[in-house]
C-alpha cells in the first residue's frame, strides 16, 4: 500500500484490523499512530517527503523486519514510535552516505543494524507522479502488486500510457 504526498490527514487507528497489510510506503509529511499494533506489516519505507512521524506511530508492529528511510535528513521520531522488539530485529535502510547521521539522531540510534542503499533508483518515483493517475503497477512478469519493487516495474497509466521504472 502507498500512502501519497498529496494525502492531508488520516484518522488514527485507520488501518486497525487490516491484518494481511504487509508492506506499506509512506510519502506524506507527517505520521500519526495509523498502523500502531499490526503485526502483519514486514516492511515499511518513508518517502523523503516525510518530516515527522508520531509517537507510537508504528509501536507493536513487531513483525517489521525492514525500516527504509529515503530522507537524508532523519524525520523525527519519538523514543516510542517503533517498539523495542522493531529497534532489535528490523534493519534500517538509509541513503548512502547517512549512516552516521541517522545513528547520531535520538531514537534512530536505537537501531540494531543500519545499511546504506543508493536510493538514486527509487526517489520520487510515485511522489512525481499524481497517484490518481495510476491505474496498476506490475512485475516483470506481468503479476500485478501493490507498490513498486526492486527490479523492473510496469505503471499502466489510467491514460492508457505504460511507464518502465527500475529500482535497484
Amino acid at each position: 500500500m502507498t500512502i501519497g504526498n498529496g494525502v492531508k490527514s488520516i484518522g488514527l487507528f485507520a488501518f486497525a484490523g487490516c491484518y494481511c497489510l504487509r508492506s506499506v510506503t509512506i510519502l506524506c509529511p507527517t505520521i500519526s499512530t495509523w498502523f500502531r499494533g499490526m503485526t502483519s506489516i514486514k516492511e515499511v519505507v518513508f518517502g523523503e517527503e516525510v518530516k515527522s512521524i508520531d509517537q507510537s506511530a508504528l509501536e507493536g508492529c513487531i513483525g517489521l523486519t525492514s525500516v527504509t528511510s529515503l530522507n537524508t535528513t532523519p524525520p523525527v521520531i519519538q523514543s516510542n514510535t517503533f517498539s523495542q522488539e522493531t529497534y532489535t530485529t528490523a534493519t534500517l535502510k538509509v541513503p548512502v552516505g547517512c549512516q552516521t547521521i541517522y545513528w547520531l539522531h535520538p531514537y534512530w540510534e536505537n537501531f540494531g543494524k543500519i545499511e546504506e542503499i543508493d536510493t538514486s533508483g527509487i526517489n520520487n518515483i510515485i511522489a512525481n507522479e499524481d497517484n490518481d493517475a495510476i491505474e496498476q503497477i506490475y512485475t516483470i512478469d506481468g503479476k500485478p502488486i501493490d507498490v513498486i519493487q526492486r527490479g523492473l516495474n510496469i505503471i499502466r497509466m489510467k491514460d492508457g500510457t505504460t511507464k518502465k521504472v527500475w529500482v535497484k
